[in-house]
């Protein structure tokens, strides 16, 4: 219970450091809420008017549909799709939507840190540097689809190490070599994943 306390106090000391430091970023930059600006933005108002008229899915359909021959982003329509639905052209809203997936896509990598048992200060720092990295020029973007992609792809590697963590390391033993179950260092292992996860961010 006390062990429970301490992870427990020590990762709200994290979020809101997290939170104060993306607040200062996006108010200092005014990346996020620079309000309308009508290449970025123009398509909002473009599929609030289809959703008045179609159903969610038949939007992301038509929409598919009519890019195909140039381009195949159904993940990024459906994102579209779904925060106009959710939000409409309310940029403000906008704003803070984009904000909070910043604030998520940060507390998971610090907690990425933590369970690859990096200290309490590596993780935030950690966290911090993936911030303001090489892909921060479109990661604060209304419309960036890599805010959403980098958050899905976070949470994918907690499962993962959740997995490995909850037993599957056994499997994962014998999958590399069946007659061979001891000598697995599962530090090494987790600090592999996290080179590859750095280069698919930098890769974004």
């Amino acid at each position: 219970m006390l062990e429970f306390r301490k992870m427990k106090k020590e990762y709200g000391i994290a979020l809101l450091i997290i939170i104060v430091t993306v607040l200062l970023l996006v108010t200092l930059s005014g990346s996020v809420f620079s309000g309308y600006h009508f290449m970025d933005c123009s398509g909002f108002i473009i599929w609030k008017e289809n959703l008045s008229h179609a159903s969610f899915f038949e939007c992301l359909k038509n929409n598919i549909e009519q890019e195909t021959g140039a381009r195949f982003r159904p993940a990024w329509h459906f994102n579209s799709l779904l925060r106009t639905w959710l939000w409409g052209d309310n940029m403000l809203l906008q704003g803070f939507c984009q904000l909070g997936l910043v604030v998520c896509a940060a507390f998971l990598i610090y907690l990425l840190g933590r369970r690859i048992k990096w200290t309490h200060e590596e993780s935030l720092l950690f966290a911090g540097i993936s911030l303001i990295g090489t892909q921060s020029a479109i990661f604060y973007q209304t419309l960036a689809i890599e805010t959403t992609a980098f958050t899905v792809l976070l949470l994918s590697w907690q499962l993962v190490l959740t997995y490995f963590k909850g037993g599957g390391i056994s499997v994962l033993r014998r999958i590399r070599h069946p007659f061979h179950t001891y000598g697995f260092d599962e530090r090494k292992f987790h600090t592999c994943f996290t080179c590859k996860l750095r280069v698919l961010l930098y890769a974004i």
